[in-house]
């Protein structure tokens, strides 16, 4: 899997620059990612938990994914 972080996305589009969806209604743009790797906003809470090193519990993740789909 891809990192998120990676420029290669950018590099390919128009512009040069990432374009990051706003958050209201982000549960609406799946799958998350450059590559769409991450097909739901609980993928994407858990890639970030475990790439960063949050130390999330799965419940955590849940209740994240949760709030997001809440914008």
């Amino acid at each position: 899997m891809a990192e998120p972080e990676t420029p290669s996305y950018a590099s390919r589009s128009a512009t040069k620059l990432y374009r990051t969806p706003p958050l209201k209604g982000v549960w609406q743009h799946a799958p998350c990612f450059h590559d769409g790797s991450a097909a739901t906003l609980d993928d994407v809470a858990q890639t970030y938990n475990t790439r960063q090193s949050l130390g999330l519990s799965a419940q955590d993740v849940a209740d994240l994914a949760q709030y997001l789909k809440s914008l």
